[in-house]
């Protein structure tokens, strides 16, 4: 099942078959049953997750405890925080798989045995990591300065595979709302 990862990386760079051979051997894939934990806050964050399938969610709690959505991760999409991977600290997110998924990790001494190793593996990262963060930014800029019904659409837009897979509540969550706000705006658009 590297096939997916292999593919998605070459959009960003070229690698030579014995690159591509080195890479694979520097990779393992997990399966999770949903509801399971892929990494849990508290702890560092040691691997990337690249999501061959399946839908995962990476939240944290506020300081009243209350579970905040911080993004939704689909296949074809890495899933790690990044924060607690690059500064080795604790991490205060959970990733958990909303659905059945499988996952090929890179852990980090593999990440760096690479970067020494593969010429274009740190432009690689840099080039994935740039296409991640303007795509945050670009979600962020939509939650924090439209409406409430302009978020969802665009949600719904951007995340057509998971809208029927993830809870309401979660989406709520994510977007910044109410569940009982959510429901209306869901059936004023089916009216």
């Amino acid at each position: 099942m590297m096939q997916k990862l292999i593919y998605y990386i070459k959009k960003f760079s070229s690698f030579t078959d014995s690159e591509i051979q080195t890479i694979s051997k520097h990779t393992y894939i997990e399966k999770y049953k949903a509801k399971s934990f892929i990494h849990t806050a508290g702890s560092i964050c040691k691997r990337i997750g690249f999501i061959n399938n399946g839908v995962l969610r990476s939240y944290l709690y506020d300081t009243k405890g209350n579970e905040l959505i911080h993004n939704f991760h689909t296949e074809n999409q890495f899933a790690v925080d990044l924060l607690s991977y690059q500064k080795r600290i604790a991490s205060n997110l959970y990733l958990q798989a909303i659905t059945e998924c499988e996952l090929v990790f890179i852990s980090k001494s593999s990440d760096e045995y690479l970067t020494s190793n593969i010429k274009e593996w740190p432009v690689l990262i840099r080039n994935i990591s740039d296409a991640i963060l303007a795509e945050k930014a670009e979600n962020k800029t939509i939650l924090l300065h439209a409406d409430a019904k302009e978020r969802y659409l665009s949600f719904i837009r951007k995340n057509p595979r998971i809208i029927n897979v993830v809870p309401l509540g979660q989406i709520a969550s994510y977007l910044g709302i109410t569940q009982q706000s959510l429901s209306r705006i869901r059936k004023e658009l089916i009216i």
